[in-house]
């Protein structure tokens, strides 16, 4: 997975115009678009005011009194400091377009029209979110349980909520995969295609099977040659 990813979960923190931001948020750029902000809108130029103001508006958390959004005593402070100085004025923006442009970075993909490329593909989004998103649809668990789940028991629960909803999944115990090989030459007829039966899907049972047999049989003529 790409960077935009990790950046979108894992963003930075950043201090604009001595404000700490945190997360950019949706309620954050609710409230910009309301204001007209160029930061909202992708406009290219920013003057002093506004920048204090997003920067005010960012360090904030939906819910918060009104009243914090009001200039204060540092902001007129500060909006001398960038009138001041062109270079601290670039700076300060500067860290707070590319904090924003961190935080929104969403991922780039593709919407397949019906029929196309002749089948379905496999997902191939982030794994990590993957189960994090079965945790809270499947499994009725809020975002922070979901995130705070092992990966193990995550996996588990993932696997059988696919089979409650009807998936053919058929759960392998784990003595039949483990360090020690299965000796398949030495393995009846019978117990191959029992086992084949049990542990494959239905259609592929009988293509695994007599590529059993054959690979089986080679292998005796080999060892009778030599």
């Amino acid at each position: 997975m790409d960077d935009r990813f990790y950046s979108a979960f894992l963003p930075p923190t950043v201090r604009v115009c001595g404000r700490t931001l945190e997360t950019f948020s949706l309620w954050h750029h609710f409230v910009l678009s309301a204001m007209g902000s160029p930061v909202a809108h992708g406009g290219e130029t920013i003057n002093a005011g506004q920048l204090l103001a997003a920067a005010r508006i960012c360090a904030l958390r939906y819910g918060g009194r009104s009243s914090s959004l009001r200039p204060r005593l540092w902001d007129i402070w500060w909006k001398r400091r960038l009138l001041r100085s062109e270079a601290r004025m670039r700076a300060e923006a500067g860290k707070l377009y590319q904090w924003i442009g961190a935080h929104g970075s969403g991922p780039f993909y593709w919407r397949k029209t019906r029929g196309e490329g002749g089948g379905e593909s496999p997902a191939n989004g982030p794994a990590c979110l993957a189960l994090v998103c079965s945790l809270m649809m499947r499994g009725g668990l809020s975002r922070a349980d979901a995130w705070n789940t092992s990966l193990g028991e995550a996996l588990w629960l993932d696997a059988q909520f696919a089979q409650l909803e009807g998936v053919p999944l058929h759960f392998v115990d784990e003595a039949m995969v483990g360090e020690a090989p299965l000796d398949l030459d030495e393995m009846s007829e019978a117990d191959a295609l029992a086992m084949f039966e049990r542990d494959l899907p239905a259609e592929l049972v009988t293509a695994s099977f007599a590529a059993w047999q054959d690979n089986r049989n080679r292998h005796q003529e080999g060892a009778a040659d030599a």
